[in-house]
């Protein structure tokens, strides 16, 4: 799964450009799965949408830090999100 970032000054959204494996899960390309706001501390707070096998989704809590080379949930339901490179 790639995922897209938009950013609207202190919000960002997350959707799924390719989707990959993803499928079997029941996700699709164009769905937002990713809803983030900037802290004070420069994280991005929120939260990512998670489907297991059943393909019922659940939003769960995240964190993630951004670097000039990949985005790491630092908290995070599901090691998928846990450093992930940037593309350009």
């Amino acid at each position: 799964m790639v995922v897209e970032f938009g950013v609207d000054g202190k919000k960002a959204t997350g959707r799924i450009s390719r989707l990959g494996k993803a499928g079997v899960f029941g996700y699709s390309v164009g769905e937002d799965i990713l809803r983030l706001e900037a802290d004070s501390y420069g994280d991005w707070v929120g939260q990512l949408q998670w489907r297991g096998l059943g393909g019922s989704p659940r939003w769960d809590p995240i964190r993630f830090v951004a670097t000039s080379t990949q985005l790491n949930a630092t908290m995070t339901t599901d090691n998928c999100y846990k450093r992930m490179p940037r593309s350009n």
